[in-house]
């Protein structure tokens, strides 16, 4: 007998009403259990019991110093590296700062005292719409530093540059600094230089498993004040890679108007050269200019002394990272006007003051010039004298040209390499405000995004407003 007339069967065990019924219930239930192949199936199996949460991993923790310590290592062993470099802004700086790819080489000088050559190439994205990107190339060979521009078709170049610092100085003025892993080329690679450190974990740059180390500076001058909108330092990030202890992310913290940003510079595809392996393919350091470039040298702004048994002076490098300080008296000058006549700081004497050191070949000064013009506009009938004092090194240059073509109507004054030395200028722009008492009121260095607002609130702090 079948399954299904096995099934079937129960028909005949009914004999009451209630029992009928049942049985028709049955026989139906067999009936579709046997079109479907069997009888009605069991009660499904309660579902498995799911799986347990594996428990989170365990947070990592380590030494800050320790990582460092390790990175400065791997770092002291490498006798070249290159990277794929891009720089942006984020948080307060997002949008707000240029922008960077470029390839960069480094190699160290094997000579006496040491150092770095380098090499970059690459482009920079302004974050003002209104300027056109730009490209470069730079070669420095431990003395000679150029700079090949090609959508200006020019070359400049600067001799006897045996300083990092003074290498910084130059890229500063060309606009193309920020590519440079500066942190890693100085004589003690990531200096803390006093200041703390903090683990902050450990993430991804790179696609590697890097430890965050946050080196914060020690406090100077104090807390900032109420309604500061200036730019602040505030340390830096570093992403070390755990396998190998070498960088690839640093972030160049600020605060801007209170508010947290950084400069990030990524480190893609770093290879290194160690003396048991060669991983950097190399470059000629020394660019060759094409024959229809420009060609303008570029002075270093303060003379190196003679030699000789006097006293020795202070350095290029000294004067440079020490300006003009605060409430010290401005030297006098006098110098000449596009139209032959001439000018003195004296003649301005009972009023405030803006001298902006610029020159045509110095993209940051250009950068900044809209700031000046805005700053001459908004007090020029209130007893402030604005002044763009031009230091030019090639005599085919044409400020007063440049400054009609941009319509910028503040006053220029020329041949301002006469007084840089006294003024201690050695990068550009620099920007001082002069009170009306004839002392310093205020120095500035760069083309920061708030120059104007910093100016002008001092401005108004020595008009009394």
């Amino acid at each position: 007998m079948s399954h299904a007339s096995r099934c079937a069967e129960g028909v005949g065990w009914g004999r009451s009403g209630a029992t009928v019924r049942r049985v028709g219930s049955l026989v139906g239930a067999a009936v579709l259990g046997a079109m479907m192949g069997g009888c009605p199936a069991k009660p499904p199996a309660p579902p498995p019991a799911p799986a347990p949460t594996p428990a989170p991993p365990a947070k990592v923790v380590k030494d800050p110093s320790k990582v460092l310590e390790a990175s400065r290592k791997a770092l002291g062993e490498a006798v070249a590296l290159s990277y794929s470099a891009g720089v942006e802004g984020q948080g307060a700086l997002k949008d707000k700062v240029d922008a960077y790819t470029a390839q960069v080489i480094a190699a160290k000088v094997q000579a006496e005292g040491g150092g770095w050559k380098l090499y970059l190439r690459g482009a920079c994205r302004p974050a003002d719409p209104q300027t056109l990107p730009s490209e470069f190339e730079i070669g420095y060979d431990g003395s000679t530093v150029r700079s090949l521009r090609p959508l200006e078709q020019a070359v400049y170049e600067r001799d006897n540059v045996v300083e990092m610092d003074e290498l910084a100085v130059f890229l500063g003025g060309q606009s193309v600094k920020p590519p440079v892993a500066w942190e890693l080329l100085g004589e003690v690679p990531l200096d803390a230089k006093g200041g703390t450190l903090a683990f902050e974990g450990q993430e991804k740059a790179d696609g590697v498993i890097c430890d965050v180390v946050r080196i914060t500076p020690a406090a100077e001058g104090g807390a900032p004040a109420a309604g500061d909108t200036s730019e602040r330092e505030a340390g830096l990030r570093v992403y070390i890679a755990e396998h190998d202890h070498l960088p690839r992310r640093i972030e160049r913290l600020v605060t801007l108007a209170g508010v947290d940003g950084a400069r990030v510079l990524k480190l893609d595809e770093l290879k290194v050269t160690t003396p048991e392996r060669a991983e950097v393919s190399m470059v000629s350091f020394v660019l060759e200019a094409p024959s229809d470039f420009t060609h303008r040298t570029v002075q270093a702004a303060l003379n190196k002394p003679a030699g000789g048994d006097a006293e020795p002076e202070p350095s290029d490098l000294d004067l440079a990272m020490e300006p003009l300080a605060v409430g010290t008296p401005a030297p006098d000058w006098t110098l000449p006007m596009p139209d032959g006549s001439k000018v003195s700081l004296s003649s301005h004497a009972g009023k405030v003051v803006v001298l902006d050191f610029w020159g045509t070949w110095c993209p940051f000064c250009l950068k900044a010039m809209p700031q000046i013009q805005k700053l001459h506009d908004a007090y020029k009938d209130k007893g402030v004298v604005v002044l763009g004092l031009n230091t030019e090194n090639d005599p085919s240059a044409d400020p007063a040209g440049f400054m009609k073509q941009k319509k910028y109507t503040y006053g220029l004054v020329l041949n301002a390499e006469k007084v840089t030395r006294p003024y201690r200028v050695f990068g550009f722009p620099t920007l001082y405000v002069i009170g009306r008492d004839g002392n310093i009121a205020l120095v500035e260095q760069g083309a920061k995004p708030d120059l104007y607002e910093t100016v002008s609130r001092v401005i108004d702090e020595e008009l009394g407003l």
